[in-house]
């Protein structure tokens, strides 16, 4: 989601070969890429006032029980074996056989991502989560993306509004603001309308 989005955002620097990190105040507090996914404090040349909080956490993804029902006859567990060569455009031959490991088309996962806020730029800066979750869609995670591997889809997306009350009272996950926008492109497309429902 980082690197997609730091693609859409021109934040990278192919000419210097380094990931994008803000080290200063002034870039920043303006910069979705470092506020929403974080910077590494160990830079020495990092000059910013103030905490540096990760505002996206990422958990594992665990797959759903009836996807594990029916990932049951494969070669490995929960896991296909899909054998590839290599082709040699000359002579038509195929070679370099190799065998890859990978989760089959249709497995289902369930995840939870947790998204803190702090000030009202936060909340601004939530919609980029969900643009990133599109991007996600049309490119691929893992590797070999170029060969079909990693398509994934997300839906049924459910966002919980929880305040600092909440916490206090331990009634939590309780609101739902997103209603019917069930998708990255749903939400992103309706964000003022969930706008509206986090105030």
């Amino acid at each position: 989601m980082r690197s997609l989005m730091e693609k859409k955002e021109g934040k990278v620097d192919l000419g210097k070969g380094k990931v994008h990190m803000c080290y200063d105040d002034n870039s920043y507090s303006k910069c979705p890429i470092c506020k929403i996914w974080g910077i590494s404090p160990t830079e020495k040349d990092m000059n910013i006032s103030g905490p540096i909080y990760t505002r996206l956490i990422v958990r594992d993804a665990k797959l759903l029980p009836e996807s594990i029902a029916g990932l049951k006859n494969l070669q490995l567990q929960w896991t296909e074996i899909k054998t590839e060569n290599v082709i040699n455009r000359i002579k038509g031959s195929a070679e370099s056989p190799r065998q890859i490991e990978r989760v089959p088309a249709g497995a289902v996962f369930s995840f939870e991502m947790l998204y803190s806020v702090f000030d009202e730029i936060d909340i601004a800066l939530f919609k980029k989560v969900f643009e990133a979750m599109e991007l996600v869609e049309h490119d691929y995670l893992g590797g070999m993306g170029s060969r079909g591997y990693g398509k994934v889809k997300f839906e049924k997306i459910v966002v919980y509004w929880n305040k600092k009350e909440d916490y206090e009272s331990g009634n939590l996950n309780k609101t739902i603001v997103n209603n019917e926008f069930d998708t990255p492109e749903l939400i992103v497309k309706n964000f003022e309308k969930i706008l509206g429902n986090l105030k």
